[in-house]
């Protein structure tokens, strides 16, 4: 994963994001320490982004998020590194999903 931190990338990144309905995160293998890739779904809160898991923790890239969460993610060619946060409690959760349609670009299942 690139360790180059790049504030250009990150905002055009956050730019692409809003014309898109799928991002690709890139995590750390907890076991193999390989890279790898997946397509997900997301809710954009202002700058933030917001990725959940399908099948909730059981997804094997948020497994290996919370081992290491350092992540890639990229859209329409362009990609950044971030530092993930993991929220776990309902009402933090809740929060995210249950935001309007209106509010954001589109809504993660």
């Amino acid at each position: 994963m690139a360790s180059d931190y790049n504030p250009a990338n990150r905002e055009e990144l956050l730019n692409r994001l809003k014309e898109s309905k799928e991002v690709n995160i890139t995590v750390t293998g907890r076991k193999t320490k390989k890279r790898f890739s997946d397509p997900v779904w997301f809710v954009m809160d202002g700058d933030r982004v917001a990725i959940v898991p399908m099948n909730g923790s059981d997804n094997n890239w948020f497994k290996n998020l919370v081992r290491s969460p350092l992540i890639e993610l990229s859209a329409g060619g362009i990609s950044a590194t971030f530092n993930a946060s993991i929220v776990r409690g309902p009402n933090q959760v809740e929060k995210v999903i249950d935001k309007p349609r209106s509010e954001v670009q589109f809504y993660v299942v």
